[in-house]
């Protein structure tokens, strides 16, 4: 599935979207906000909600 939202701001990006796993986790709504500098992308913040992987992890 595509993103919900994308937006950028200069040297930044936010993007929301759907990370799709394999069973247990399943899907799971993520947001994902790369910074680009010198036309690379330097650093990375991702943001999700670990609950969907306690399953995998024996909680």
């Amino acid at each position: 599935m595509g993103p919900h939202k994308l937006f950028d701001d200069e040297d930044e990006v936010g993007l929301f979207y759907e990370f799709v796993t394999n069973p247990p986790a399943g899907t799971v709504f993520s947001a994902e906000s790369p910074h680009v500098s010198n036309r690379k992308i330097d650093n990375v913040r991702v943001v999700f909600d670990a609950r969907s992987f306690a399953p995998m992890m024996g909680n």
